[in-house]
């Protein structure tokens, strides 16, 4: 179980360095990463609950699974986002 915390920290690292990306490009900042912020929260409590007090008999495991595609959904979304303000930006010049 510690490699799965390790996995989740990893996520989260890449998350929050996305985050950070996407948020000193985009024009809104405080909005944008108070946003994405609320919607991880929600989610990861959702989930991270679940894991602690629902997750017996392996269904901790699909719990942990649904957080880390969770994670991995938002991030790809952001990451779509973030390269969105690239081709914005190229495109202006």
């Amino acid at each position: 179980m510690k490699d799965d915390y390790l996995l989740l920290i990893f996520e989260f690292l890449v998350y929050g360095v996305t985050l950070f990306i996407f948020s000193l490009r985009s024009k809104n900042k405080l909005k944008t990463v108070t946003t994405n912020l609320i919607i991880l929260g929600l989610y990861g409590g959702l989930f991270t609950y679940n894991i602690v007090y629902n997750g017996k008999y392996g269904s901790g495991f699909l719990w942990f699974f649904y957080l880390t595609c969770s994670i991995a959904l938002h991030w790809f979304i952001n990451l779509i986002g973030l390269i969105l303000t690239f081709t914005k930006t190229n495109q202006q010049r």
